[in-house]
């Protein structure tokens, strides 16, 4: 029996409490597709300092760097295109067709996002003052935290995670208890690529008990 556990700071790690729940598939309520962490409020504040750490490096960092590596995250999950699929239909209980059509959504929006982030610039206005000129550019907020649910849990999790991504800022994402092991895939997928530590953080449980 796989157990998911939470990713923070870049690592892989077990909730502070030891404790899991079951992933069941919706299809068959006796089979349980895999446990994952029954995590509580430090371990969501865990996440959340690991990602605030990392906010100013990754800000830092030039945005063609940054899509560099969230275009890598794109190419290789296009390589485990059926591993996601199948995760998908498992814990939401799509056709395996449906799911293969979340993915193929997730990728396209994903890759769009990302180009939209290279394009990030500033605004010139005129100004009341002689030869004088005003400016506007954008800077990433901070922490984004990304709540996905379970009818689409892939790709909401990529419409989320990319846009907060490539325009600097750093995130925690929790999944829904149906199906956190969609957005797991993914997080797997961020860190094989290389996504700095804390710069991607997940985490799973009941929202009540995390928040």
């Amino acid at each position: 029996m796989e157990i998911l556990q939470n990713y923070i700071n870049g690592k892989w790690v077990d909730c502070i409490s030891g404790k899991t729940s079951d992933n069941i598939n919706p299809a068959d309520k006796s089979e349980i597709i895999c446990r994952f962490q029954s995590s509580g409020v430090e371990d969501a504040n865990t996440a959340l300092e690991a990602a605030e750490a990392a906010f100013d490096g990754w800000r830092k960092t030039p945005v063609p760097e940054r899509a560099a590596l969230l275009l890598k995250v794109i190419r290789r999950m296009m390589e485990l295109e059926d591993e996601f699929a199948r995760a998908i239909t498992l814990e939401n209980g799509k056709t395996l067709r449906e799911s293969h059509a979340e993915f193929a959504a997730a990728i396209k929006e994903a890759d769009y996002q990302i180009g939209q982030g290279r394009r990030l610039g500033g605004v010139y206005v005129p100004s009341e003052q002689p030869g004088v000129s005003c400016y506007l550019n954008r800077q990433p907020l901070g922490v984004a935290t990304l709540i996905t649910p379970w009818n689409f849990p892939l790709n909401v999790a990529c419409r989320k995670g990319f846009p907060a991504l490539i325009a600097g800022n750093t995130c925690v994402i929790k999944p829904a208890d149906f199906t956190p092991m969609s957005s797991w895939l993914l997080v797997r997928t961020m860190h094989e690529v290389g996504i700095p530590a804390g710069v991607v953080n997940y985490i799973t449980g009941r929202g009540s008990v995390i928040g």
